[in-house]
Parts: C-alpha cells; sequence; structure tokens
C-alpha cells in the first residue's frame, strides 16, 4: 500500500483533512489537538502522503524550535494505512523541504 503513495507538500484545501487526521488520533489520546488556525498557520511546514486514489491519508509537521532544532508535530496516518511505512516516509520527507534546509537531521534509531 505505501508503494502508492505520493508524498507533498500540504496546501490549503488539505487543512480539513489534517484537521481529521490529527483530530482523531488526539481523541485516542495519542496526539496534542490542533485547531484549523493552528494548522493553517503552520501549512507551510506540513507535508502530506496521498494515496493512489487522491485521498490524504497521512500528514505531518516540522515545527522550528530555534535557530537549530525542530520537532516533528502532528504526525498522523489514517488507521487503514497504519503500519505500511507511511509516516516513515514523511518523516525522510522533512530533510528535503527547502525551507528546512538550515536544520541538522539526525537519524535517531
Amino acid at each position: 500500500m505505501a508503494e502508492n503513495v505520493i508524498y507533498r507538500y500540504a496546501a490549503v484545501p488539505d487543512v480539513d483533512e489534517i484537521f481529521k487526521l490529527v483530530s482523531s488520533m488526539a481523541q485516542s489520546g495519542l496526539k496534542l489537538r490542533r485547531s484549523k488556525y493552528r494548522i493553517i498557520t503552520m501549512l507551510t511546514n506540513f507535508v502530506g502522503a496521498e494515496s493512489g486514489t487522491g485521498e490524504l491519508v497521512a500528514c505531518g509537521a516540522l515545527f522550528p524550535l530555534w535557530a537549530d532544532s525542530a520537532e516533528i508535530v502532528s504526525l498522523a496516518v489514517d488507521q487503514r494505512f497504519q503500519g505500511v511505512g507511511i509516516g516513515k516516509g514523511l518523516v525522510q520527507c522533512f530533510p528535503r523541504i527547502p525551507s528546512l534546509s538550515g536544520f541538522l537531521f539526525q537519524k535517531q534509531d
């Protein structure tokens, strides 16, 4: 299933889907809630995973903390697509985002 996924920058039409993905994980106690306003203000930092049918099935954002550090936030994968490497694929996208190229990325096992 992960081989049919396209990783891309999130766009304004994705806000509702990002909100649904993050909210479903927050309801289960796995993630912090994000308001739609917060998602919109961070939208340029979001990456999405789109299924072969065009559905946004995962998302995540890199949130700068300081000049040389950032954290991954709002990483969420639709339950139907969990366990096939889509979350890992999203995390691997962050070092390739030009606006985040000043951050030092370290692989952690």
